[in-house]
């Protein structure tokens, strides 16, 4: 539990490093935002000013060119109309490129926007797994302790047991040799009284043999 609860801590650090770091692009992102909305309007604008510019050319040139066609010279006109033309065709280009660079922009901007979204879910997510390991492993470590505690009791109780029956083993000792002296005391008095008794039937018949 330890080492999933240090790998999920891990990836909560990691991935909130990460909305930080989109977080900070996004607020610059933000600065630019209003700046670039306006340019891609003004740039559609210009683009379609430019592009209905550029029709109006292409019916003169289109009109000259079939006046030419009937045996007319050209005149400075076409020729200006042609340069016109292709200024115009390469501004509208340029813009048209501008344009889809603003739109790639907001494009990545709202894509870093459901990245931050799904990351802010993930961790989210993590931080209740993180929450539940955090919970099971506070569980564990109290029946530990409280495995530990009623070992420990269990063992204190042991020790008790084990004294209390050295000493009533010891008093039981004391007790059998203590009775053993007695009876030891009492057979050697009874061996004393049966020699004495001997002694003096002896001594009793020996008189009365004399006496014979």
């Amino acid at each position: 539990l330890t080492t999933e609860l240090s790998a999920v801590s891990n990836l909560i650090e990691q991935k909130e490093a990460m909305v930080v770091q989109i977080t900070k692009e996004r607020a610059c992102r933000d600065n630019l935002q209003h700046h670039l909305e306006n340019s891609l309007k003004l740039l559609q604008t210009e683009v379609e000013s430019l592009t209905t510019e550029r029709d109006g050319l292409l019916t003169k040139m289109s009109s000259t060119t079939e006046h030419r066609r009937k045996g007319k010279p050209d005149d400075p006109t076409t020729k200006k109309l042609r340069n016109e033309l292709t200024r115009l065709g390469d501004r509208i280009k340029e813009l048209n490129q501008k344009a889809n660079e603003h739109k790639r922009s907001i494009r990545m901007r709202e894509e870093a926007e459901r990245r931050c979204e799904k990351l802010m879910a993930e961790i989210a997510e993590d931080k209740k797994r993180r929450a539940s390991l955090q919970k099971k492993l506070k569980e564990t470590s109290i029946e530990m302790r409280a495995e530990k505690k009623a070992a420990h009791q269990k063992a204190l109780k042991m020790m008790k047991d084990t004294q209390k029956l050295k000493i009533e083993m010891s008093k039981i000792k004391m007790a059998a040799e203590k009775q053993a002296t007695v009876l030891k005391r009492k057979i050697d008095q009874q061996a004393a009284k049966d020699k004495a008794r001997r002694d003096l039937e002896n001594k009793r018949r020996c008189a009365e043999k004399m006496r014979l």
